[in-house]
């Protein structure tokens, strides 16, 4: 219990219990940070301050499905991930972006709310 009041009062960061979160997940200088409610987010994904990932309130009060998030994620600071969205692996999102709609695989997302700035090539090469 000490542990989670240290993180909450202590580094003003809130991660949601029920938050599904994968190995290798960082987050850099954390202060402001919320993760909500059945939040998914894959493995070696990069968070810093100030970043908001939540589910969204309907019109009719009801709250959306909560956003997953892939594998190699980098978020940068004070972005806003909202509602019902899926970000594919590979994926960098830029400082101050609002993501509310779904985002491919290996793409650089900027802006408000964001826009693909560019679609990352990513070449795999297999060892025989």
């Amino acid at each position: 219990m000490l542990y989670k009041f240290a993180v909450g009062w202590l580094m003003n960061i809130g991660i949601n219990s029920s938050a599904v979160i994968g190995r290798g997940f960082k987050i850099q200088y954390g202060f402001g940070t919320v993760i909500g409610s059945h939040t998914v987010i894959g493995e070696n994904c990069n968070i810093r301050q100030l970043t908001n990932i939540s589910s969204k309130m309907k019109e009719n009060g009801s709250y959306s499905r909560a956003p997953r998030i892939g594998n190699n994620v980098d978020i940068g600071i004070n972005v806003v991930i909202l509602g019902d969205v899926i970000i594919g692996n590979n994926v960098t999102i830029g400082a101050g972006s609002v993501i509310t709609k779904d985002v491919e695989d290996n793409c650089v997302m900027v802006g408000n709310t964001a826009t693909v700035l560019k679609k990352k090539y990513i070449i795999s090469v297999e060892k025989s």
